[in-house]
């Protein structure tokens, strides 16, 4: 009998934090009070010890880490996955919105703007090679066999013969 209930996720990524908690894995320099306290977290010296302790948050401080450690580069997957991500507006970014009626702003993920997406669009089809276009030269050659040009190399001469090798 199948078991309908869902998966929960063991690993949450960075997307995934919410923008305090992100906001606290970027300002963290190994002073967990002053990150919740730039953050915005109230009572930065509990929560700061607290958010420590939350796996996710200590995941992402992990993965922070070792791609400084490590001078990351994105391989062609990564950004391919990016690129793919922005295109189809699912990559967001913080941006403040608004301001609440303590006049404390209002940060939101926002989608990418279309000319974003479609930079990443083109970006992504180039790296696919989408947009090269090849001719296939053929035709007859003099013994009345059909030829495909495309596959033989030409060379050109000083003068206006064009020799086939």
């Amino acid at each position: 009998m199948a078991d309908n209930k869902k998966p929960t996720k063991i690993n949450k990524s960075y997307d995934e934090l919410t923008i305090k908690q992100q906001r606290f894995v970027d300002y963290y320099d190994g002073n967990a009070t002053q990150a919740a306290e730039k953050a915005g977290f109230s009572k930065p010296n509990v929560q700061g010890a607290r958010l420590l302790k939350n796996v996710s948050i200590h995941r992402a401080l992990k993965t922070r880490e070792n791609r400084r450690r490590k001078g990351h580069i994105w391989t062609r997957e990564e950004r391919q996955r990016f690129w793919t991500r922005v295109a189809s507006g699912e990559e967001t970014q913080p941006a403040v919105t608004g301001t609440d009626a303590e006049g404390n702003s209002i940060v939101s993920n926002i989608p990418p703007k279309m000319p974003d997406r479609l930079k990443a669009s083109e970006l992504l089809g180039r790296s696919e090679a989408d947009f090269i276009d090849k001719m296939a030269l053929g035709g007859i050659d003099p013994d009345g066999e059909i030829t495909d040009f495309s596959t033989i190399p030409i060379v050109f001469v000083s003068a206006p013969v064009l020799c086939v090798e």
